[in-house]
């Protein structure tokens, strides 16, 4: 079996299959948003940073969602290849509006993508899950899309005493 990273074809399997990010929606302290992106700018696309920098006309709490939305994607994506922050974000593209991604300027075959959204208390966190299922079952769409769910029964939320203890136990089985 072989899968594709972008262009780029290999021949097994990438290593987890299966990647997931989530992340608050706030701006980090003692900075601004434009100089929060700025300082990640050189992995966003072009076309990312036009759809979150001050020309855009969006409200600052969408455009926080949409920097979210796309760093988690990629986040997601490399933690399933087995790679993280080893690969070079700005091969990835996420057009949240069209929800679209292209790795190297083309679809990327056999992963599927979910976006999902998580309230606590007054906190909003927004994720992305990446799997790889194989290309035999890709579906035959142009473009890879990205599916938008609520967090449901599918997704368990832990906090970080609850997942530590539960790993812990899962560890000593």
């Amino acid at each position: 079996m072989a899968f594709a990273i972008g262009t780029e074809l290999h021949p097994s399997p990438p290593a987890y299959r299966i990647g997931v990010d989530v992340m608050l929606l706030q701006v980090p302290r003692r900075t601004t948003f434009e100089g929060f992106v700025e300082t990640v700018s050189d992995q966003l696309t072009t076309y990312e940073q036009s759809i979150l920098l001050p020309h855009s006309p969006l409200d600052p709490q969408e455009a926080l969602r949409r920097f979210y939305l796309i760093w988690t994607l990629k986040e997601a994506y490399t933690k399933a290849l087995g790679l993280g922050l080893g690969f070079d974000f700005k091969r990835i593209e996420y057009d949240v509006p069209k929800d679209v991604v292209h790795v190297d300027g083309v679809r990327p075959i056999g992963w599927e993508f979910v976006r999902f959204e998580i309230k606590r208390c007054e906190e909003i966190y927004v994720g992305v899950a990446a799997q790889y299922v194989g290309e035999d079952k890709d579906s035959d769409e142009d473009e890879c899309t990205v599916k938008k769910m609520p967090a449901g029964d599918w997704l368990k939320v832990y906090d970080a005493a609850k997942f530590m203890e539960s790993a812990t136990q899962a560890l000593k089985q």
